[in-house]
């Protein structure tokens, strides 16, 4: 039976594991909340946030619903923030979202040393890579401090919560106090929630043909939502990560398997798969077609939807979504895999199930 933690001493367990380092953790009530309440206590009056091209809306979301600037640069071929790019824009006080984009984990020790050397803040976001480790050393203890998310679907399928973990004393006392002025979950979270998420699926497969216009109407449906993104967990899903936790040598073991399988399947002309570290715990198995359109791609993901398997590719390019509130310079490698990237399921044993029917639809598709 499972102990019902506090939400207090489920923090205190969680720094007593390995595999987050022993790092000072405050869980709030998901992954965005923890970014909201890091600008909040980071930067109080606003600033620029350094954020890659590619990645989950929410992240452009709660830079922008934080009183940031956000700032896009573009990605390296594994579609991470690319540090070169960091490199040529940041400036002392900037904040740098390190992602771990898929659970491949960025260039973190150089994009770290940029940060270092500008005075700059990095957060290094391990949402969706939980689990892997960066020479030896565990995903999230890199960043000045470092956020993850739990709900079902993610790497550890809980139900709900999001973490962040920091060494610095001083900055733990800080987040405590905004974390204490969070406001009560809305009580209709969960269709909120469906709503979003069916309203931003329209509106990002209709931009799939390099639609920018469309794309940026994305943030009209969140501005309707944006309470959706500061709320505490409940003790109940605090106690539900750490039974999770337990389980993540078996998850990670699991999920690399799966993109064995994945990248035997797809070893096929035409089809530019990523590069996933043996060290890394991967998240999705992604893959890109560069030379098909957007719009073909959308296809042969509703075509593997269709056939009872699953994948997605809603990864559009984060400088389309709020044109004329972000800085960029161009972000080509961005722009031309965003809407190009097929993502595929790494859980329960679905790699095994759908590999040969997504391997005959992309074969068919590429003639």
């Amino acid at each position: 039976m499972m102990k019902n933690f506090g939400i207090a001493e489920a923090q205190t367990v969680i720094e007593s594991l390995e595999i987050f380092g022993m790092r000072k953790t405050l869980l709030v009530g998901r992954g965005a909340t923890a970014l909201c309440v890091l600008y909040r206590t980071i930067a109080p009056d606003g600033g620029r946030v350094i954020l890659p091209a590619i990645g989950c809306p929410s992240l452009l979301a709660t830079a922008l619903i934080s009183n940031m600037k956000p700032v896009i640069v573009d990605v390296d071929r594994n579609l991470n923030i690319d540090p070169d790019e960091v490199e040529k824009i940041i400036l002392p006080g900037d904040i740098v979202l390190g992602i771990h984009i898929f659970g491949i984990p960025c260039q973190i020790h150089k994009l770290k040393f940029i940060c270092e050397e500008n005075k700059a803040f990095m957060i290094e976001d391990a949402a969706q890579a939980v689990g892997g480790f960066v020479d030896g050393k565990p995903v999230g203890t890199f960043g000045d401090a470092s956020i993850l998310s739990f709900a079902q679907g993610k790497i550890l399928p809980t139900n709900g919560g999001g973490a962040i973990l920091t060494d610095d004393e001083s900055l733990y006392r800080r987040l405590e106090r905004e974390i204490l002025k969070l406001p009560d979950r809305p009580e209709d979270l969960e269709n909120k929630s469906a709503t979003l998420r069916n309203n931003l699926t329209d509106i990002f497969n209709r931009a799939r043909p390099d639609n920018t216009e469309t794309a940026s109407g994305w943030l009209n449906e969140f501005e309707k939502a944006g309470d959706i993104y500061n709320y505490p967990i409940y003790s109940l899903e605090a106690g539900i990560i750490i039974e999770k936790i337990k389980e993540l040598d078996k998850i990670r073991k699991s999920r690399i398997d799966g993109v064995k399988i994945y990248e035997e399947a797809l070893d096929l002309p035409g089809v530019e798969q990523l590069d996933y570290p043996k060290d890394c715990c991967p998240y999705r198995f992604s893959f890109i077609l560069p030379g098909l359109s957007g719009t073909d791609v959308k296809r042969i993901t509703d075509e593997i939807r269709s056939e009872g398997m699953h994948a997605s590719n809603l990864y559009i390019p984060l400088h389309w979504l709020a044109p004329n509130r972000v800085i960029t310079n161009g972000c080509p490698n961005a722009e031309h895999a965003g809407t190009r990237i097929i993502n595929l399921w790494l859980n329960d044993g679905i790699p095994s199930r759908d590999a040969p029917g997504v391997r005959e639809i992309v074969v068919k598709w590429l003639g």
